[in-house]
């Protein structure tokens, strides 16, 4: 029996120029209190019904993550009805 042949490690290419490398692993995400605000509706309230189940489950371990933003998530939907009722 004959060994396979070694297979070679892949070689780095550097991006061209003209590439977009804008979404690199440094960027920034924006806050919960920024994105609620372009979220719609139906994903606000999906994401408070699912921050409340996290926030109901000590052992989560987005347990305290689901806490803070459930106030943020009701403050959003009080001013989107303030809105509504105008």
């Amino acid at each position: 029996m004959s060994t396979p042949p070694r297979q070679a490690e892949r070689k780095r290419v550097p991006a061209s120029p003209d590439a977009d490398t804008s979404s690199s692993v440094l960027t920034k995400e924006p806050s919960l209190a920024e994105r609620l605000p372009g979220m719609s509706d139906y994903k606000l309230s999906a994401y408070k019904a699912s921050a409340a189940r996290i926030g109901a489950d000590p052992a989560h371990p987005k347990n305290g993550a689901a806490r803070k933003a459930i106030p943020m998530i009701e403050a959003e939907l009080v001013r989107r009805a303030g809105a509504k009722a105008k």
